[in-house]
């Protein structure tokens, strides 16, 4: 059942994502109003879908503490697939044509998995939940960032012309931020799941 709380800080959230949804469509060089109100429009849409859809799906999901033989092989399988997935990520992009998309990914795909490796091998080391956690919040942009990468690349030039608003194809620009939506709906929705799978209630 949703609580008064997670339905305030979902208000919350999308207050926010409106304030961001209008400056996000000036500084693409979006100026008439009608221009401004679709972007924001479409957007919030997505964002919506997006809470709705993450908070039924994990909602499928179960929450117990976790016991210290799950920890310790959630840990190696985490550990083992990130570097492994991310290194060939950024393999990709260091392969195809670079653009300003491509070259902002080159920076933040190693750099936020060398943060979730570094927190997740240092909960490892010490056995120390509080490491495991934080490093899970990081790990939802690592599959966040994993996502908008090969969406960007690999899908975007198949919707080219799909969303012209005042004379500007914003399609790629649009698809950009909804995903990276993901990932800070997971951090936010699901922090108190996350923290009772760690014992740390």
């Amino acid at each position: 059942m949703i609580k008064f709380r997670d339905i305030l800080s979902i208000v919350l959230l999308i207050c926010i994502g409106v304030v961001f949804f209008i400056l996000f469509a000036i500084l693409n060089g979006i100026t008439t109003f009608n221009g401004i109100l679709q972007v924001t429009a479409i957007l919030l849409a997505v964002f919506v879908l997006e809470v709705v859809l993450v908070y039924v799906i994990g909602n499928r999901f179960s929450f117990e503490k976790a016991s210290e033989r799950e920890l310790r092989a959630e840990d190696d399988i985490l550990l083992q697939a990130t570097a492994f997935s991310q290194a060939a990520l950024w393999i990709f992009l260091n392969l195809i044509p670079s653009d300003g998309i491509t070259f902002f990914f080159k920076w933040l795909v190693p750099s936020v998995a060398i943060l979730f490796y570094c927190l997740r091998a240092y909960g490892k080391l010490k056995d120390n939940n509080k490491y495991r956690y934080r490093s899970m919040l990081v790990f939802s942009f690592v599959i966040g960032f994993s996502i908008a990468v090969l969406t960007q690349v690999l899908i975007a030039p198949f919707w080219k012309g799909l969303l012209i608003i005042d004379g500007m194809d914003l399609t790629a620009n649009l698809v950009t931020p909804a995903i990276f939506g993901v990932p800070l709906l997971l951090s936010i929705l699901f922090y108190k799941e996350l923290r009772i799978r760690y014992g740390l209630t």
